[in-house]
């Protein structure tokens, strides 16, 4: 089992059932805000090593929401629900995992989401870093 096929076991392992989404649906998304914390992160480094401001307010939410925000979506969707390797995994996990084992990969997966934004809010503390360098 890779690193991908993992993660999303984690977070399926996390969300519980619900009337109005599915416990798949509800994954997906997840696995997506864990993959636009990273790309943003990416971002914010990529843009403080090459030195680009801009003056814009506009233009800032243009260039860190939607060039991560589709790119995790379709990364997402086109790795699990179209290869159909969700139902796959979910079928893995459950003969691999106990119960006990679930609950464990669940908080972990908790722990992985809060240090997910936390690394893409310190990106943005060294994008800023960054650009204090070019200054001088």
């Amino acid at each position: 089992m890779n690193v991908a096929e993992k993660i999303y076991l984690m977070y399926y392992f996390l969300v519980r059932e619900d009337k109005t989404f599915s416990k798949k649906s509800r994954t997906l998304f997840l696995v997506e805000s864990l993959l636009f914390f990273f790309l943003t992160m990416l971002l914010f480094v990529v843009l403080g090593a090459l030195n680009l401001r801009f003056q814009n307010i506009l233009f800032w939410i243009l260039v860190v929401c939607l060039i991560p925000l589709p790119l995790s979506g379709l990364i997402a969707i086109n790795y699990y629900k179209k290869s159909g390797r969700d139902l796959e995994i979910i079928k893995k996990g459950e003969e691999l995992y106990s119960k006990r084992q679930r609950k464990l990969l669940g908080a972990l997966a908790l722990l992985l989401h809060v240090v997910g934004f936390c690394l893409m809010f310190s990106g943005g503390i060294l994008m800023s870093y960054l650009w204090s360098l070019h200054q001088n």
